[in-house]
């Protein structure tokens, strides 16, 4: 209830203090080859009927749908607005899978520094089943709900260039299964963006951490998922290409992730994840009114560990295909 209370009287304050006031709806539809992330040999486990019975399909079809709200003002050489953002993401054959969010927003802009801060509530991810080895031994949903507070600005300090910061933490809390593995995350972020005639060139380095509540030891049955990570990202941003009926924007984005685990237990001593993501996308404004995005995402992690089941259940490939479209509305 502290929550939604919060998101309302953000709300009720962006729709009474600010004039410019705006709508935005997306919906999204996205294909995936391998929702649960699944190994190439938990795959053919999967495929064989041998393992896995909750999961529907490998694949699946997820309809997400986001409704944002923004109302905007000026006070002298500045700007601000604030929003309120919902969504709801919905998987046609792996139900359970489907879940909600809320976020809420306040942002500050002037002509050579922009900024924003968030807040936001993700309830109910399910990731999949695990065995609970410090309960009743059975397979049970590994589902967490997640608080996130966010801080990211930035500082043009040439014409062309920018000086990018970025922080967010976030708080993870677990099903009655795995309570061992609620923690906390930081991460912050540095970046540059530079503007060259027609395009922008973006980025970024991020450090994370996330250390769990409990103290973990050698003699414990249960997992320490904590970790430290490294990731890179690159961005191609062309600006917006005129035609004489519509606009359009191709972007491409790359990401790579280095994750150190910590732990005592064989799934997390010693082991280190690669994960490489490409994700080129194009974006069409076809009129004031309608928007659609063409994106393909490829995922793949390799994992390295003194244990080879280890690397053959955690190594995975993913491929999303998805079409969305955006209607903004102003007032």
């Amino acid at each position: 209830m502290k929550k939604l209370f919060i998101i309302v009287i953000s709300l009720v304050a962006a729709v009474t203090l600010c004039a410019d006031f705006s709508l935005n709806f997306t919906n999204k539809s996205t294909y995936s080859d391998n929702v649960f992330q699944l190994s190439d040999r938990d795959l053919d486990i999967h495929d064989a009927g041998k393992g896995f019975d909750y999961i529907e399909t490998s694949d699946d079809l997820i309809n997400s749908s986001r409704l944002s709200i923004y109302s905007r003002n000026k006070i002298g050489k500045f700007s601000y607005d604030f929003n309120v953002r919902g969504s709801f993401d919905a998987y046609l054959k792996n139900s359970d899978k489907s879940k909600s969010s809320i976020s809420t927003g306040f942002g500050l802009k002037s002509r050579n520094f922009n900024s924003s801060i968030m807040y936001g509530y993700y309830p109910d991810n399910f990731v999949r089943k695990y065995r609970d080895k410090d309960g009743t031994g059975e397979y049970e949903k590994f589902q967490y709900d997640k608080n996130l507070y966010k801080i990211d600005a930035e500082y043009r300090f040439t014409r062309k260039a920018y000086l990018l910061g970025y922080f967010k933490f976030e708080q993870y809390y677990h099903s009655e299964y795995f309570t061992e593995y609620d923690g906390n995350a930081f991460t912050p972020g540095i970046g540059l963006k530079y503007s060259f005639s027609e395009l922008y060139l973006e980025g970024w380095y991020y450090y994370r951490n996330y250390e769990i509540h409990d103290n973990i030891t050698q003699d414990d049955e249960i997992s320490d998922q904590s970790y430290e990570s490294n990731s890179y990202t690159a961005t191609i941003r062309m600006k917006k290409i005129k035609t004489k009926k519509f606009d359009y924007r191709p972007v491409f984005d790359f990401r790579y992730d280095k994750r150190y685990y910590d732990g005592w237990d064989k799934y997390h001593n010693g082991r280190e994840d690669d994960t490489i993501t490409i994700n080129p996308w194009v974006k069409f404004y076809l009129t004031n009114y309608l928007n659609i995005t063409l994106d393909y995402t490829s995922k793949i992690r390799n994992v390295s560990s003194d244990s080879q089941s280890v690397v053959d259940s955690k190594s995975y490939q993913e491929n999303q295909v998805s079409i969305s479209f955006e209607l903004p509305i102003k007032f």
